[in-house]
């Protein structure tokens, strides 16, 4: 398996897990609501329910997306490589900065959440919001540590590939 097919079948078969995580948090997030209907859980429910949601989407995206993505890099790298440099390379630059980005933002989620649970005098909605967060921001992070990881190889690889076409 080349580097291109690596890179994007492991986004696509990580993408299948996380569409699996997104079903369970809404699914977990129904059954606080409509069954265990204490405020407590009401908050976690909405805390799971939001992000759950945006990673169905987001992964059913990249799941869906990944062969073509394949075969359009493939494509590229076979008959005009320079375009990695015009068009990949760039895409590559701004999802990893992305990454950053987001990795901050789940990580302070994560501070913040568990600041909050030990130290907040909240209510019960809140403090089940706080644990709901506490658990999908360590999930997302998860997630994206390892995205950012495979992003990197993709990468170097891409970045490989123009020197070796000169």
């Amino acid at each position: 398996m080349n580097p291109v097919e690596k890179y994007f079948n492991a986004e696509r078969w990580y993408c299948a897990g996380g569409i699996g995580i997104g079903v369970v948090a809404i699914g977990l997030a129904a059954y606080f609501f409509f069954k265990l209907t204490q405020p407590f859980y009401t908050g976690m429910g909405w805390a799971l329910f939001v992000p759950g949601l945006f990673f169905l989407i987001i992964c059913s995206g990249v799941f869906v997306r990944s062969p073509k993505d394949i075969a359009r890099v493939n494509s590229i790298i076979r008959s005009n490589p320079v375009i990695l440099q015009q068009e990949e390379i760039p895409r590559m630059d701004k999802v990893m900065s992305n990454f950053k980005i987001i990795m901050i933002v789940e990580t302070s989620l994560i501070v913040l959440s568990a600041l909050l649970l030990v130290f907040g005098n909240l209510s019960s909605p809140w403090r089940g919001a706080s644990a709901g967060i506490l658990v999908m921001a360590f999930l997302l992070l998860g997630f994206d540590w390892l995205a950012d990881r495979r992003g990197r190889e993709y990468q170097e690889f891409l970045v490989a590939q123009i020197k070796n076409s000169k």
